[in-house]
């Protein structure tokens, strides 16, 4: 199962998914920023991961990502401004049928909705035709994608959702009380330590 969960520039969502469910493999966009992975490092890593599984006689298992890597991996990041050329460079090198030019929607903000790109598609096509090359094309491998966007806010709020709002409505409170205006609450993780502020709404 290859899926996309929501998320942009902070992949919590999908590290409180993973912290949860134990998927098999999973990429936050900050680690690709950290290893400044290219669409065929992310790939290999999935494609590495099924294939020990099928050598050790599971051909099964998850594999989670959020949709914020758009916004990281190069091929994405050109697709995402119009540019195909990177992408169907990668497609081709693994067999994959290249792409039109897609019409990328955006919000009343700006931003382009990364939910309606269905990078899923494309990845499960390459870690397909990445695994035939070893299993070859009849192997008892199957792939199915998925896309849990707006629907994973239904569900009753984990640990780390009741602590993180608590500490939102403590921040905005103690801000309100020293009459500061004009902020949005935020907590932060720096140095180890949990760190709470204000950001000046004209910063954003």
């Amino acid at each position: 199962h290859v899926i996309k969960l929501m998320g942009r520039h902070a992949s919590h969502v999908t590290l409180e998914v993973c912290l949860h469910a134990h998927p098999n493999a999973c990429v936050l966009s900050e680690e690709i920023l950290d290893y400044d992975w290219s669409l065929n490092d992310l790939i290999d890593y999935f494609s590495t991961v099924i294939l020990e599984r099928h050598d050790q006689g599971m051909p099964f298992g998850t594999i989670v990502f959020p949709e914020g890597i758009l916004d990281v991996i190069p091929e994405f990041k050109a697709l995402v401004d119009g540019d195909v050329g990177p992408i169907n460079n990668v497609l081709e090198t693994y067999g994959v049928t290249p792409i039109r030019p897609i019409d990328v929607q955006h919000d009343s903000h700006g931003n382009a909705n990364f939910s309606t790109i269905q990078i899923e598609s494309m990845i499960l096509d390459l870690i397909k035709a990445d695994v035939a090359k070893v299993l070859g094309e009849q192997s008892n491998v199957k792939f199915i994608e998925h896309f849990f966007g707006y629907s994973g806010r239904g569900v009753p709020p984990t640990e780390f959702d009741t602590h993180y709002s608590r500490l939102l409505g403590k921040t905005a409170y103690e801000l309100v009380l020293s009459n500061v205006t004009g902020v949005l609450a935020a907590v932060g993780y720096i140095d180890g330590r949990v760190s709470v502020s204000g950001i000046p709404l004209y910063s954003m």
